[in-house]
């Protein structure tokens, strides 16, 4: 599944753990908007993803400590993948509901435009 062509990805968003321009564009733009506010629940529930990947390698690392396999270029490799695993996992299909959450939460602190504030005390 293409996600620009879904609509999930922006096309300025190449969908790597290790763009930058991700992070910076967070920063442009209107802060308040909804879709600002849906990267950075994306963005957190990608961290949190990233964390929950590595305690888990990191839990197994002692079945792992006779293989021959287990090199420090063999942990950079998977500390990589599981990054980029992180970032495709909330991206596509929804996430874990992390950012849905989040979006949700972050909604009721929004503060309201000058125009709604007044439709809503009236």
């Amino acid at each position: 599944m293409d996600m620009r062509k879904s609509g999930l990805v922006s096309s300025s968003d190449s969908g790597s753990y290790s763009d930058l321009n991700r992070l910076n564009q967070l920063k442009v733009g209107d802060k308040n908007s909804d879709e600002n506010m849906r990267k950075v629940a994306q963005e957190f529930e990608s961290l949190f993803l990233g964390e929950m990947l590595k305690s888990m390698r990191s839990a197994t690392e002692a079945l792992g400590q006779d293989n021959p396999l287990n090199t420090p270029a063999a942990k950079q490799y998977q500390e990589m993948y599981d990054q980029q695993l992180a970032v495709s996992m909330s991206r596509e299909g929804g996430g874990i509901g992390l950012a849905v959450v989040l979006i949700r939460q972050m909604s009721k602190n929004k503060p309201m435009a000058p125009g709604e504030a007044a439709a809503a005390s009236a």
